[in-house]
């Protein structure tokens, strides 16, 4: 006998004497048994809609159960976890440890809550990546494997493969994971120079080795048009320091670059917000940057109470009613003491 549920949510139960099946209908669901043992490697699970599929070992599995696997949307886990990401889109925005990141792929949520893992047990998970979603110059043997614990991002990297384009990472629980990439590592600049719109820009801009992409590389890499490679804080003495003191003036000083075969006008602006999550300052930078251009852009501001702040850095077209982006946005934080 087949009971329907008159919900409509695709979930029917067949009904037989002493027994009950549920029968999920949505392709994306994945169920895979797992015996007990050590070092059991599950078969290649196809997800519908990923070309590649994922692979699981598990070094030691107490009772066995069934592995569940689902590809799920970044709106989606968004929406039932509040802060997950910062941007969603093709490529999503999120918080890893002080940096930021964006993913690069899809996002698959992996249960083993019906298994018994034993003591010391790790999961290894090997996922595939889209290198179409990395910015440009970026090295592709950077790619990380990023998992949510349930309250924050974290990398648990094991290998990369750059041939096939698959990453895995080594586990101790399972929830959320998928490839991404954190802030694009420095590939030049110069110091800062003379002044405009609420912060300084200027001297010692050039042309990098780095190659820059066709219009058509930015149809899908949106957020790849200028690319901040580095952000440092400035002393009194003109040297970087790793903390600033209550009632000094700091330079917050980015470094960025145009990856565009065209010029681009620029608006960066510096952000600084308190542990309250309330701003503390902004201001702005506004310039043109030519095609491959690094150049840098800061902005002074005077420390207030002790504590960690955030320095959000947004690089926009101009400032306007209705900007564009042209970046990620970045994230660093800045402590204040004493």
């Amino acid at each position: 006998m087949i009971q329907t549920n008159a919900g409509g949510n695709g979930v029917d139960e067949l009904v037989a004497p002493q027994l009950t099946f549920t029968v999920n209908s949505s392709p994306a669901i994945i169920q895979i048994p797992v015996s007990s043992g050590t070092n059991v490697s599950l078969p290649p699970i196809t997800v519908p809609g990923v070309s590649t599929p994922i692979t699981v070992t598990i070094s030691n599995v107490q009772t066995g159960g069934t592995i569940v696997v689902e590809q799920v949307s970044p709106s989606t886990l968004l929406a039932d976890n509040p802060g997950i990401f910062s941007a969603v889109g093709t490529s999503s925005s999120l918080t890893i440890g002080t940096s930021t990141g964006n993913t690069i792929g899809t996002v698959f949520e992996i249960d083993t809550s019906s298994i018994t893992l034993g003591s010391g047990a790790t999961i290894d998970v090997t996922i595939p990546y889209d290198p179409t979603l990395l910015p440009p110059g970026f090295n592709e043997a950077n790619v990380k494997f990023f998992h949510w614990t349930g309250t924050a991002w974290v990398d648990v990297t094991l290998t990369v493969d750059t041939a096939a384009n698959t990453i895995t990472g080594r586990l101790t629980s399972l929830s959320p994971v998928v490839a991404g990439y954190t802030s694009v590592a420095p590939s030049g600049g110069g110091a800062v120079g003379g002044g405009g719109g609420g912060g300084t820009t200027g001297g010692g801009t050039g042309i990098d080795l780095t190659p820059t992409y066709p219009d058509s590389y930015f149809v899908n890499n949106p957020l790849a048009k200028v690319q901040v490679q580095s952000t440092a804080f400035i002393g009194s003495s003109g040297q970087a320091v790793a903390a600033a003191r209550t009632g000094g003036q700091i330079d917050i000083q980015a470094t960025f670059k145009n990856y565009q075969q065209s010029s681009q006008n620029y608006a960066i602006i510096i952000q600084v917000i308190d542990k309250d999550g309330f701003t503390a300052d902004v201001g702005w930078v506004t310039g043109t940057l030519a095609s491959g251009e690094t150049t840098n852009a800061a902005r002074s501001w005077v420390a207030g109470d002790e504590g960690n702040y955030t320095v959000r850095i947004f690089v926009w077209d101009g400032i306007s009613q209705t900007p564009t982006a042209l970046s990620i946005v970045n994230d660093k934080t800045l402590t204040v003491v004493a």
